[in-house]
């Protein structure tokens, strides 16, 4: 859009509605009152005729008026404004958002001087909606182009709602509704358009719809035929199993066998399958081990899997309990999660985004993680409701040698790129041919096998020199320590 009224003020999901963010104008101005700030917006258009700039002082001095007129007789609650609305010559929108703790510092821009009620308008924009956004912390650190639709709408759908209070001409009304739409609300895929509809509809703020998982984790295992199955079934439950890594993942014989007992199934487009264990576990009556096992279309066995059968009822009706998760997650790998209650059908979100289930039962689950890199909230998901949240950091770490042979005295450099790994991890290279290369990483503890460098800022490359000793190939492996220990492994 050529003028934006916020480019800045945007959100994240909407977790509550703050029930002391006040969302309205207080009245309606009077002819009177509504003559007085046109008074000021005339005389500024006058002096821009005579070739007066923005800058111009008397310009700026007017504009200062015309904002605390318009604070005044149209009563915008200011609990959510961090200062007084600043008038910026050189900004040739309508209004714009700085976040300011859970506050917002509001700029004016030279666009929202064109009539009272524009004016007042702009204002609502930015210290009423994008305010409350800021108020609530829905306020997010990393923008989407979604969520920046998303909320854009909410702001206009505000304006909209209080046009009549601020006297909006019609001409007005329709371009608050052509950016909203044109600019925003038509952009969204439908399932948030469909958020955006029922929200408006029921008077509450607006939500992103969750993402679906990515299925990323079909490239990650290609040419790795992987089976992936929960360590622990209740001898009456159904669970889940994902087949990776061969070429074709879709309708492979998956089967689960107990003491000669056999049940299978096949597997589905994505690699996953439902195994039901009631028919095979009936009789267990302490434990038992049960072989899981994946054939190809010619009946060839893929790969296999042993897990422990316990006696124990499938009825779940209760909302699943989770085990605490690590602090920090590493992206695009497996984890494994803990609980009660979470069964075949369980969805971990992390962010706002379903992770890919790769195998659940009632007592645990292996998701494989693709969202967005930060602290994030996360929680499952399954028919009989929601589990607590908790807040973790996913980070990703990429180390990837350029080759992996070198002759004497060659140099190599690689990079490792990281997002989100907190300040104080300890990244530990080990040199596992040391007869072929020496290595070293700058600003960081080098000795004859082992480099340590102690990370100091949460996003960044480090880069590690190889040089060749003699000719051949050589490995390194990577390592990481976090200061509390608490991570998920890679």
């Amino acid at each position: 859009m050529k003028y934006l009224k916020s480019i800045f003020a945007l959100i994240i999901i909407l977790l509550f509605w703050a029930t002391s963010a006040e969302t309205h104008a207080q009245q309606k101005p009077t002819a009177e009152q509504v003559k007085q700030i046109k008074d000021k917006l005339d005389k500024i258009k006058e002096l821009k005729d005579k070739g007066k700039d923005d800058d111009d002082e008397e310009i700026k001095k007017l504009a200062k008026d015309a904002i605390a007129l318009a604070d005044s007789f149209y009563k915008i609650p200011r609990a959510n404004l961090d200062g007084e609305p600043e008038y910026n010559p050189n900004y040739g929108g309508d209004g714009k958002s700085a976040k300011s703790g859970k506050k917002v510092k509001v700029t004016i821009g030279t666009a929202a001087f064109s009539s009272p009620g524009w004016l007042a308008s702009t204002k609502y924009h930015e210290i009423i909606k994008h305010g409350n956004q800021a108020a609530d912390g829905r306020w997010p650190d990393e923008l989407t182009a979604k969520i920046i639709d998303i909320l854009e709408t909410e702001a206009y759908d505000g304006e909209g709602d209080e046009a009549d209070i601020f006297g909006l001409t019609d001409a007005e009304k329709a371009e608050n509704k052509r950016r909203r739409n044109e600019e925003h609300y038509n952009d969204l895929d439908s399932a948030n358009r469909a958020k955006i509809d029922s929200a408006k509809k029921a008077g509450v703020p607006y939500k992103t719809a969750m993402l679906e998982s990515t299925g990323m984790s079909k490239i990650a295992y290609s040419g790795n035929a992987t089976l992936f199955a929960v360590g622990t079934v209740l001898s009456g439950e159904r669970i889940q199993v994902t087949l990776r890594g061969t070429r074709i993942i879709q309708g492979m014989v998956v089967s689960a066998e107990i003491d000669g007992k056999k049940t299978e199934t096949r597997t589905d487009a994505n690699g996953h399958a439902l195994l039901d264990f009631s028919a095979i576990a009936a009789g267990v009556v302490g434990t038992a081990v049960a072989v899981i096992k994946s054939f190809d279309a010619n009946g060839k066995e893929i790969s296999t899997a042993n897990t422990t059968v316990q006696h124990g009822s499938s009825q779940i009706f209760n909302r699943p309990v989770i085990e605490s998760l690590p602090d920090n997650i590493s992206n695009n790998e497996p984890i494994a999660i803990h609980g009660q209650h979470l069964g075949a059908e369980a969805q971990v979100v992390c962010g706002n985004q379903y992770q890919e289930t790769l195998s659940a039962s009632d007592k645990e689950m292996t998701v494989f993680t693709d969202c967005m890199t930060g602290k994030q909230a996360a929680f499952v998901v399954t028919p009989n409701g929601v589990s607590e949240s908790q807040m973790v950091n996913v980070y990703s770490l990429d180390f990837a040698l350029p080759k992996n042979s070198i002759s004497p005295k060659e140099k190599v450099q690689a990079q490792v790129h990281y997002e989100s790994i907190p300040v104080g991890t300890k990244l530990i290279f080990t040199n596992n041919s040391p007869a072929t290369i020496s290595m070293s990483v700058p600003k960081g503890k080098n000795s004859a096998n082992e480099c340590i460098y102690t990370v100091t800022k949460e996003n960044g490359t480090i880069p590690l020199n190889v040089t060749g000793i003699t000719n051949g190939n050589f490995k390194i492996a990577l390592d990481m320590s976090f200061k509390n220990d608490n991570h998920s492994p890679r």
